[in-house]
């Protein structure tokens, strides 16, 4: 019954599409076409929804903010679909990821539709959109998406989308797509409560007691002591001056987070040796030959940055690869077929 349902709606839908010719219209750069899109794309049929798909292509990359939006609301929408947890495969099934079913991740095979590629290179630009409202939107659902239950698959995935893709399309700003790179890859872990309460130190840091005494040098009154100030005015400052023996640590590890995040956002230097570090982080957990060994999808991702012409974001996967020698076990392709 359900299915039959299901089977008259996309009818329905295609009928819809057919009469109003919804192709045309969205070369056109129709933005109410877009939106008759965005809701409709779930009982398009195979070939309309690759036809639509190579024109939202093109859209995603229109110079006017109110055509690209909601072109990348149509790719996002289409994404979700593909690639949304719902779609995976059920908890149960899941074997445990190794190198060698590190590569099942739904995202990283494609799932099943054969326009998946263009898919993913249409969020890979929202996620790095120089809007700052379509990057935020676009990374929060393709982050949504991702898999949350391995950290190595997901890194694979965020590397994938904003660092990889960017490359090869010269969409590659190191600042803004090592911050999308990093939002996508923590935004599950920050959502949990658990993560939420944890701190730097569960109570703040006593300050270590010195037997040389206290300075006579400087003082916080910028003066020095017994020099400029007279004795009633020390007393006086004495108790202005609250006291205290410890050092206030007791700050949560993800406003820590944010505020590196907000800081690699301005600095590419800073970006770079982020990114770096918490991929080496990730990758570690697993040692050597486990989630990113010869082979592995890491490896192929980083390959395909390195294949891409030199641009801004070529020292990352160079430094990544580097770093991770013990853990990548192959040569670059772009060393082996470089030219003597």
């Amino acid at each position: 019954m359900i299915l039959e349902h299901a089977a008259e709606l996309t009818s329905s839908i295609m009928d819809m599409y057919d009469i109003i010719d919804i192709c045309t219209l969205l070369q056109e750069n129709s933005v109410e076409a877009l939106y008759v899109v965005k809701h409709g794309c779930r009982g398009m049929g195979g070939r309309l929804r690759r036809k639509i798909v190579n024109i939202v292509a093109g859209l995603c990359n229109n110079t006017d903010v109110k055509v690209r939006r909601p072109a990348m609301e149509v790719a996002l929408k289409i994404f979700e679909d593909l690639f949304a947890p719902r779609n995976a495969e059920p908890p149960h099934k899941r074997r445990k990821l190794t190198d060698k079913t590190l590569h099942n991740s739904v995202l990283l095979s494609g799932g099943d539709c054969p326009d998946a590629d263009r898919v993913i290179e249409c969020v890979s630009r929202g996620v790095t959109d120089a809007d700052e409202s379509i990057a935020a939107a676009t990374r929060a659902g393709v982050a949504d998406c991702l898999c949350a239950t391995d950290m190595a698959v997901r890194l694979v995935e965020c590397f994938t989308i904003a660092i990889t893709i960017p490359a090869t399309n010269k969409n590659d700003n190191m600042s803004v797509c090592v911050s999308a790179f990093l939002e996508m890859l923590f935004k599950h872990v920050r959502s949990q409560p658990s993560f939420q309460a944890l701190k730097l130190s569960e109570r703040p840091l006593r300050i270590r007691e010195s037997t040389a005494g206290p300075s006579k040098l400087l003082t916080n009154s910028r003066t020095y002591h017994g020099t400029f100030l007279s004795v009633a005015s020390r007393k006086i400052k004495k108790v202005k001056e609250p006291s205290t023996d410890c050092i206030d640590v007791e700050m949560s590890i993800d406003e820590i987070l944010t505020t590196m995040i907000q800081f690699a956002k301005d600095k590419p230097d800073v970006a770079e040796a982020l990114c770096l570090q918490v991929v080496k982080s990730v990758v570690g957990q697993r040692g050597r030959g486990e989630g990113g060994g010869g082979g592995g999808p890491l490896a192929r991702a980083l390959d395909d940055a390195l294949d891409a012409s030199p641009g801004d974001l070529t020292p990352l996967p160079l430094l990544v690869r580097r770093a991770l020698l013990d853990h990548i076990n192959t040569t670059p392709r772009s060393v082996l077929y470089q030219p003597l």
